[in-house]
């Protein structure tokens, strides 16, 4: 029964690196190391998920690109990291956005290989509506970006006919774009600005829908602008 395990394990990394030449041709780093990872990192059925995101960074390389990917130890280190994300991608713009930082990494060194590594670790920590929310407050600012996303609050009349199911889902609403935002700040994308404590009201500066500090404006950091630079989030 073992042995059959392991046949089955290795037809499946067979695969999947064939699947990945397939893709980007006869590439050298689509070997053992790639076998080793893929069959480590990439569960049951999910070898189309790096097959979509290959074919995204296919577009991206030359050849000479490739070539250059396959000699250089930072970038290669970066496309490995690229490749644990790949498998949870599940969007069309996820892997565009991954695909697009990548191919900025082929020219990369040992000066600038630690922000590369730190960004690419930051994207892995982002869902996508957290990148959509970035790019909004890029180009529409944060008041606009919030009434887009934040959630109408009801009544409480309105609430109290609501089921239990209905209660229990706007109150995930009520937190999702307060959520997106704490998210940002933690990440250091985003510099929030909260409202002012009023020394006569303790509650004053909190915000009803998530109870944290109510935030008044929020503006990209430099770390947000070179995430979005480095994902080309205006080409998606």
């Amino acid at each position: 029964m073992q042995d059959s395990n392991v046949e089955i394990q290795n037809k499946r990394v067979d695969s999947a690196v064939a699947l990945t030449k397939g893709v980007l041709g006869v590439v050298p780093f689509a070997g053992g190391a790639l076998a080793e990872l893929i069959g480590s990192v990439v569960p049951n059925q999910r070898l189309d998920r790096i097959a979509a995101f290959l074919t995204e960074l296919e577009k991206r390389l030359k050849k000479v690109e490739v070539e250059k990917l396959n000699h250089n130890k930072f970038a290669l280190d970066l496309f490995e990291d690229g490749m644990y994300q790949a498998v949870r991608i599940l969007s069309e713009d996820r892997n565009k956005y991954l695909a697009n930082f990548l191919k900025q990494t082929i020219d990369v060194d040992a000066d600038s290989y630690s922000i590369k590594k730190k960004l690419l670790g930051i994207l892995q920590e982002l869902t996508d509506k957290d990148i959509e929310i970035l790019k909004s407050i890029s180009k529409m600012y944060y008041q606009a970006t919030a009434r887009k996303y934040s959630t109408r609050s009801v009544s409480y009349g309105q609430y109290d006919k609501l089921s239990d199911e209905e209660k229990n889902e706007y109150e995930h609403l009520r937190v999702d774009f307060g959520l997106h935002i704490a998210n940002l700040q933690r990440l250091n994308l985003v510099h929030v600005k909260t409202t002012d404590i009023d020394p006569e009201w303790d509650d004053s500066h909190i915000d009803s829908d998530t109870g944290l500090p109510e935030v008044d404006d929020c503006n990209l950091t430099k770390i947000g602008e070179l995430l979005l630079s480095n994902i080309g989030a205006d080409d998606c």
